[in-house]
């Protein structure tokens, strides 16, 4: 248990990081070449489909990121989940959500079994950007910080042991 909650310090004592990383791959597009504006630009925002948009595009161009959706707002607007980290825990993402499961219920789980599912769990941080749909700067940023996590080199050792999951926007109407 001790190692989950140390690497989920560890992502919060490392957004900063994440959001000033310099380095980009190439292959995957950052916000401002689909949007045509940066995220959070003056005088510019953009429209929940544009967000769905570039979040499938990440999707479809890093191995680190999965794009779903969960569900559909009252408006019928989709609502999407991106999962970001490392391309080995995109392989077994199933598994390891039968691990968090039994973590979370460990009613019946012998010593032993805890032990083993919490030395072989990555830690996994919910980020859910913003809840209201006025509340519009945690939901225009969360494209940057997806970019950044599937790009940045330097982030490539943390995502070994942390799934982001990342709600751009809670209640996108």
């Amino acid at each position: 248990m001790k190692r989950l909650f140390r690497s989920l310090l560890l992502v919060l004592l490392l957004v900063p990081a994440v959001l000033s990383a310099q380095q980009r791959a190439s292959a995957v597009p950052p916000p401002q070449s689909v949007l045509g504006f940066g995220a959070g630009a003056d005088g510019h925002l953009a429209a929940w489909s544009q967000i769905v948009d570039y979040f499938g595009r990440l999707d479809r161009a890093s191995a680190r990121v999965r794009v779903d959706t969960i569900g559909r707002t009252v408006q019928g607007r989709p609502m999407i989940l991106a999962t970001i980290t490392s391309p080995a825990n995109q392989a077994r993402l199933e598994a390891i959500r039968r691990g968090q499961a039994r973590l979370a219920d460990p009613r019946g789980a012998t010593p032993a079994e805890l032990d083993r599912l919490v030395a072989s769990q990555p830690a996994v941080a919910l980020i859910g950007a913003s809840l209201h749909g006025n509340e519009i700067m945690a939901t225009q940023m969360s494209m940057e910080l997806a970019h950044d996590l599937a790009t940045d080199p330097a982030l490539a050792p943390l995502l070994e042991n942390v799934v982001v999951l990342l709600v751009p926007g809670m209640n996108p109407d």
